[in-house]
């Protein structure tokens, strides 16, 4: 089945695009995964563990929270299972799967410490079940040293929705915060890794990279080989990263890709063939296509501007949309102009 014949059940990866998962993570200077002995370290005390969460402040890349916080939230719900978040969703990205993949011993201790503080049962590794490189789709194994790998398959944003997909309640955690968390317990210094795919028509070598957390982006360029000098970069997410004009910006844990393009024109001159694909991936659950039919033509109504309120731009519609109409270039539109009216009436 095609990518494309997929798209009326919402947004999938298309990870042929993108050929950084067939190749291997590079390691920053002075990052390492030395081979180690798991059993000392599970059988460290919970209150040990628990102390080095609140003190190194590691945090979550999907969520943003820390460790401790999630640890918390854990406890508070008695949930049954940890969940090791590695679904790549955005395209071109695959920051969380390559690292699970490369060193999932690192992944695994992290997970069962943090399960053991939070008394979860039962682990179980979650994946984006539709990464397709070179054109054959990959197999998960259907599991990594006897824990479950779950296929997620499921509308974007998969990553964020992983914990619907179990019944039992769940604790959902991001493998590099996890691969973070027992660096810390192993190397005794908190450990501040990002890991991020570098990728785009600029870049010489699309590669995953692993480096500290404050490394400037052209660092991550010059690991991937250099290239064309970027028109545009987008740092953060493809669908939902934000556009940065330098390359002295430091990476974050949060930042899942790094993507350059040579050049980025909006096309609005397509005319919409009213497929719909726009408003069944719409997260927000208003009607893009609605929208952007109503900011073309330059119709203003006051339930209009409810439903441009809404939209948080996320990009969903855009990505989706065959005619390359681009209906968050003109929802983003008509949320300035509906701005621009509310500050005129004040």
């Amino acid at each position: 089945m095609s990518p494309m014949s997929l798209f009326d059940k919402g947004i999938y990866l298309e990870q042929h695009k993108e050929p950084a998962f067939s190749h291997d993570l590079l390691l920053a200077e002075g990052i390492s995964f030395p081979k180690f002995s798991a059993e000392k370290f599970l059988a460290m005390p919970n209150d040990y563990l628990y102390k080095v969460m609140e003190f190194s402040k590691i945090r979550d890349e999907f969520s943003g929270m820390t460790l401790l916080e999630l640890a918390n939230a854990a406890i508070r719900q008695r949930v049954h299972t940890l969940v090791i978040n590695a679904a790549d969703d955005d395209p071109y990205t695959s920051s969380s799967v390559v690292p699970l993949l490369r060193h999932e011993d690192y992944a695994l201790l992290g997970a069962r410490l943090f399960a053991r503080v939070v008394r979860a049962k039962e682990l179980s590794i979650a994946v984006n079940s539709e990464i397709d490189t070179d054109g054959t789709m990959y197999r998960y194994p259907d599991e990594i040293d006897g824990v479950e790998v779950k296929k997620i398959r499921k509308r974007y944003p998969i990553a964020s929705r992983v914990g619907e997909c179990y019944q039992e309640k769940t604790a959902v955690v991001g493998v590099g915060a996890l691969i973070n968390f027992a660096k810390t317990i192993i190397d005794g210094e908190t450990s501040r890794i990002c890991f991020v795919t570098v990728a785009g028509d600029c870049v010489a070598r699309p590669v995953n990279v692993a480096v500290l957390s404050g490394t400037p982006i052209r660092e991550l360029f010059a690991m991937a080989g250099g290239g064309k000098p970027p028109q545009k970069m987008i740092l953060g997410a493809m669908m939902t990263g934000r556009a940065v004009e330098s390359d002295e910006i430091g990476v974050e844990v949060t930042t899942k890709s790094l993507i350059a393009l040579s050049h980025y024109t909006v096309k609005t001159g397509l005319n919409c063939i009213g497929c719909g694909r726009c408003v069944r991936v719409c997260p927000k659950h208003i009607s893009p296509y609605y929208l952007y039919k109503c900011s073309k033509r330059g119709i203003d109504a006051p339930t209009l501007f409810k439903l441009a309120e809404q939209c948080d731009l996320c990009g969903c519609c855009s990505y989706v949309c065959p005619g390359t109409c681009n209906p968050t270039h003109y929802i983003k539109l008509y949320k300035k102009k509906v701005q621009a009216s509310a500050a005129k009436e004040e």
